[in-house]
């Protein structure tokens, strides 16, 4: 795994898991973080789709590819 998606995934999962968190501390406004998370996963989704067509986030491996084809 490349150290620019290691690092994607890092960021994705420590957001999600923070706002997850967040969300389980203050249950008046655990909807509110829910709709956060669902935000964040688009924009999440649209940022690696754009960076695999653009060639910045880029699968080396053979199994890389086969995953990214799936």
């Amino acid at each position: 795994m490349g150290p620019k998606i290691f690092f994607f995934n890092i960021i994705y999962y420590a957001v999600t898991l923070g706002l997850f968190r967040l969300g389980r501390e203050d249950p008046s406004s655990s909807l509110g973080y829910g709709i956060m998370i669902v935000i964040f996963w688009i924009v999440a989704l649209v940022f690696l789709i754009v960076s695999l067509r653009i060639k910045f986030l880029a699968p080396k491996s053979f199994i890389q590819k086969w995953a990214f084809l799936r």
